[in-house]
């Protein structure tokens, strides 16, 4: 479990030193003055800036017994599959349903790939980070989209909860298609549908958390149109007697 700790850190640190000499290396969105280009953007039709996305990873489970918590080196662990679909609306904002889950060992210990099944089934708001703050541009090599997520949690085909949490994704850009995709997330449910044994119990929460790499796949449009002009009203030259009422009127 030491090593899976040292690769979520490794991983984690990776993405913010990357993302950030990413975003100093942007400037082509930026006018003669230096400064951020913004403005609003046309809307695409239904199928433009979706994605499919796929991605493999670790699961743990963190549980909160008796006001403590369980150290990392003992944390549960499994085999993670994420499966997902989403659209970006404007180039800042998106959403997608993902379906997230396989395997978890609730007993602790080891990687497992017959342990027992979880399934999270979630709706996600994501917010592009880099390009709220620096500015839209579809080729930006390493963007942040964190977000807030909510959903439906199943476990070994009996225990159901609600679920919540949040994660980040970072998105490296390998084409206008092609994206690879670094996602790391965490939930929180009631304890309860892990209670196998009511005997003992593991206390009131349980937090799963989990870290993924996966690719995702642009589907129609991929990019955004900036508007260029705003059409001006016609005024028509010379005003009759009538015109000139109407508009002062």
């Amino acid at each position: 479990m030491k090593g899976i700790k040292m690769l979520l850190g490794a991983l984690a640190a990776a993405s913010l030193l990357f993302s950030v000499s990413a975003n100093a290396q942007e400037n082509a969105n930026r006018d003669e003055n230096g400064k951020v280009v913004r403005g609003a953007y046309e809307t695409n039709k239904a199928l433009d800036n979706t994605f499919i996305s796929l991605g493999i990873g670790y699961n743990a489970g963190l549980n909160l017994a008796n006001g403590g918590t369980i150290p990392f080196a003992q944390l549960p662990g499994g085999f993670a599959v994420d499966l997902g679909f989403g659209k970006m609306w404007t180039p800042f904002i998106g959403a997608r349903i993902n379906y997230h889950g396989w395997s978890n060992n609730v007993n602790g210990g080891k990687f497992n790939f017959n342990a027992p099944r979880q399934h999270f089934l979630t709706v996600d708001l994501l917010w592009s980070m880099l390009d709220t703050f620096g500015g839209y541009k579809e080729t930006r090599f390493w963007n942040i989209l964190p977000y807030i997520s909510a959903g439906y949690a199943r476990t070994m085909s009996k225990y159901n909860n609600w679920i919540a949490g949040a994660g980040i994704l970072n998105k490296l850009y390998l084409s206008n298609r092609i994206s690879l995709l670094l996602d790391f997330r965490a939930m929180v449910g009631k304890a309860g549908w892990w209670d196998v044994n009511p005997a003992k119990p593991i206390g009131r929460f349980e937090i799963p958390v989990s870290a993924t790499v996966g690719v995702a796949f642009n589907l129609g449009k991929t990019n955004f149109n900036r508007h260029s002009s705003i059409t001006p009203v016609v005024i028509p030259v010379p005003f009759t007697t009538e015109q000139y009422n109407a508009l002062a009127d």
